[in-house]
């Protein structure tokens, strides 16, 4: 995974084996975006990935929030 990021050069940041986060939160699929606003709360989430567009849509939408 780290290398697909850096070949895809990504600038979200990625959570490597996320077992831990993943048993904390109750999340069970992969892959799952959390969306943690800076006070560390989860805003929202995307679960599975249906293309970039459904992700864009959300970050400018939690943007505009603050």
């Amino acid at each position: 995974m780290a290398r697909f990021a850096r070949q895809k050069k990504l600038k979200q940041q990625i959570l490597l084996n996320g077992s831990k986060v993943f048993k904390q939160y109750g999340l069970s699929i992969v892959p799952t975006v959390l969306f943690i606003n800076k006070e560390g709360v989860i805003e929202d989430a995307e679960i599975g990935f249906d293309g970039p567009e459904p992700l864009r849509k959300k970050v400018e939408a939690l943007l505009r929030k603050e």
